[in-house]
């Protein structure tokens, strides 16, 4: 979504996690929480009180000081 809308090429890069826990083990501990638990939301039920999909929200974003 980030490309197409940018025209950029963006693409993620993940570091490990023993990179973050040599900087912080709450930190983490966290991230940790976030790739095996993480948030949960019905996001299409969502939709009618205005919230946007990832895309809706990219598109709706000023993108220009990517330059």
């Amino acid at each position: 979504a980030l490309s197409k809308v940018t025209g950029k090429e963006i693409h993620y890069e993940g570091f490990s996690p023993d990179f973050v826990r040599q900087q912080s083990e709450d930190l983490a501990i966290m991230y940790e929480w976030f790739n095996s638990d993480g948030y949960t939301a019905d996001l299409v039920a969502l939709r009618p009180y205005g919230f946007l999909s990832f895309e809706q929200w990219v598109q709706k974003q000023d993108w220009s000081a990517l330059g």
